[in-house]
């Protein structure tokens, strides 16, 4: 059984596929011996080269996910998780060059849980990550002290830098 949805073309909405990155406005829903695949649409109403499975087995705490998010979304970025899901929040955009927005842009994500806040961003990654699994930038509280991690250089396994924001303390005026 095939169902499918469609929604207008957003500049917002995009997938990533094998083709690169592409705006979506619609999902085929396809469920096959205990799985339901979506694959998005692209805006020439083509089915694009993604997919996302799903076992029949996890509908449902991936619907009161979703249902969840329905429920409280504010902000159409935002998308809250699940206690315990590891993930408190992600925040999804399109990066634009202010300078030049007709140019380059790159896909982005954040990802935010109690042990820190991480950014990702499509094309880049690090030395000791997957591809589209490594992240940029890493936000902590380290031995009681703020700090944020950078990884600039893909051929290296620590981080490049590593700033402690101690000094930006508000009671250090």
């Amino acid at each position: 059984m095939i169902s499918t949805i469609r929604w207008l073309a957003n500049a917002r909405l995009h997938f990533l596929g094998r083709n690169g990155i592409a705006k979506c406005t619609g999902l085929d829903v396809f469920h096959h011996e205990g799985v339901v695949e979506l694959q998005p649409y692209t805006s020439k109403g083509r089915v694009g080269r993604c997919r996302l499975c799903i076992p029949v087995a996890a509908l449902r705490e991936t619907i009161g996910i979703l249902s969840a998010v329905h429920k409280s979304a504010q902000n159409s970025n935002l998308v809250s998780g699940a206690p315990g899901a590891g993930v408190s929040s992600t925040l999804a955009v399109m990066l634009e060059d202010r300078e030049k927005p007709e140019r380059r842009r790159v896909m982005t994500r954040i990802e935010a849980a109690s042990t820190g806040v991480e950014i990702f961003s499509h094309g880049y990654g690090t030395a000791c990550a997957a591809r589209g699994r490594g992240s940029l930038v890493f936000l902590e509280l380290h031995d009681e002290r703020l700090r944020i991690a950078v990884w600039a250089d893909i051929t290296s396994e620590d981080p490049t830098h590593v700033i402690d924001l101690e000094g930006a303390r508000e009671n250090r005026r």
